[in-house]
């Protein structure tokens, strides 16, 4: 939108392995010669202002701050070594006086600026690979949450709450929390009976997750880092006490602020999707024909899948005298397959009436 142009999305400080210096180079570059036009144009100015790092630009790119350059990062990658080393023997002749026949230095190669970049016509790495520098570099997902495709379903099918919402619990409240698996953490009891220690995250926080034996030894299997899942389970509220000044070893704590800490004991767990981050991960699509000018068919299908809501887009291919429609509905549905199976006996068809994709 027109209102967020030249706003700060990240701080380039803030990226993991950049560092302080090479930022300022970059800044420099930037405001000595404006916009930075292709990959070529900004290696040959950062270089000419004293850069010598290519794995800086290399980070760089698998955050994610060249996608308003070329939103292929693995075409850029795959560019950079010739474009970093076109740009640092310009700036090796610049130091050393020489002049290009055009009488510019060959530090300020302009030939970068007025030509398009010559890019491997590649295709992108997968989905998960570029969130997945995100997160390494930093800290967050920028681009978009692994588990936001399946929210729709998590809060209508399941009415799962976010995680920023636990905190408004009651004690032993029995609630369903949905999101991805971030971290799976075993330990064992003194029977040598498997615990299991989960972090749940979505686009609005995480919740720590407790699963007992008898939950971990039937519910376990679905307890994978990058899964998405629905957690049902009892709100367990902890105090802890805040302490304001470290005392002397030994010594007990006067005072201090209390806050109360709220994990998820739970009780069943339910698989969304197996992997978040892979390439393919959104929700199925239902597509169902029928005709078009069979009003009451039509009603009892809506009605059908308005009872079973969940976070698939629901799609009607509308026969008609003139010939099939298309419509996407504003209706998110749930894909089983045994909701599909009573649609085709309704319709009096098999998959041609109604189908997954």
């Amino acid at each position: 939108p027109k209102k967020y142009e030249g706003a700060i999305r990240f701080g380039l400080f803030a990226i993991k392995n950049v560092g302080k210096a090479p930022i300022e180079t970059i800044l420099a570059a930037r405001e000595k010669g404006g916009k930075f036009h292709n990959l070529p144009d900004f290696c040959t100015r950062v270089f000419a202002e004293g850069l010598t790092s290519k794995s800086v630009i290399e980070m760089l790119i698998k955050a994610g701050t060249f996608m308003s350059i070329y939103p292929n990062r693995r075409a850029l990658l795959e560019t950079l070594d010739e474009a970093a080393a076109s740009a640092a023997r310009g700036a090796k002749d610049a130091k050393a006086g020489l002049m290009s026949l055009w009488g510019e230095e060959a530090g300020e190669d302009a030939g970068a600026v007025e030509s398009a970049p010559s890019l491997p016509n590649v295709p992108d790495h997968p989905r998960g690979v570029w969130l997945g520098w995100e997160k390494e570099l930093l800290g967050l997902y920028l681009t978009e949450h692994p588990v936001k495709p399946f929210e729709p379903e998590l809060r209508r099918k399941w009415r799962a709450w976010r995680a920023d919402q636990v905190s408004e619990t009651t004690s032993n409240q029995q609630i369903t929390v949905g999101g991805m698996i971030t971290e799976v953490r075993t330990k064992y009891t003194k029977t040598g009976a498997a615990m299991l220690f989960v972090t749940l995250e979505d686009t609005s926080g995480a919740v720590s997750v407790t699963l007992f034996p008898k939950c971990a030894a039937e519910y376990g299997k679905f307890c994978i880092v990058n899964s998405v899942v629905a957690i049902v389970g009892r709100a367990q509220h902890r105090e802890r006490i805040l302490k304001s000044e470290v005392a002397d070893e030994g010594a007990e704590v006067a005072g201090g602020d209390k806050s109360v800490q709220v994990e998820l004991i739970a009780d069943k767990v339910e698989r969304i999707v197996e992997n978040a981050m892979a390439a393919d991960a959104r929700p199925r699509a239902v597509h169902v024909r029928i005709d078009g000018s069979n009003s009451t068919l039509l009603r009892m299908v809506k009605e059908m899948f308005a009872s079973k809501e969940g976070g698939s887009p629901l799609y009607v291919h509308a026969e008609t005298p003139t010939g099939e429609y298309l419509i996407k509905t504003p209706i998110l549905v749930d894909p089983e397959e045994g909701l599909i199976e009573q649609i085709r006996r309704m319709l009096g068809g098999g998959h041609q009436k109604a189908w997954l994709e």
